[in-house]
């Protein structure tokens, strides 16, 4: 979609939050979401489109934390 494919937007946004980059962190996500398309029910918070595989990918990916400095 939009020229993406949605598997690597996914992994891309882990990429985006290790090294700090809040605008690319964004973009991804947004589109992330657009064709995740999420839905709560009760207490839980799923994207349907992706199934579990999906759902566990992006919940590493919006978790990843940089914990310090990336060293070159």
């Amino acid at each position: 979609m939009f020229g993406f494919g949605l598997s690597p937007t996914g992994f891309l946004i882990g990429g985006a939050r290790l090294h700090r980059d809040n605008s690319t962190f964004r973009s991804l996500y947004a589109t992330a979401h657009l064709c995740g398309a999420p839905v709560i029910r009760k207490d839980k918070f799923n994207y349907v489109t992706g199934g579990p595989l999906g759902d566990a990918i992006l919940f590493a990916m919006l978790t990843a934390n940089p914990t310090e400095e990336v060293r070159r």
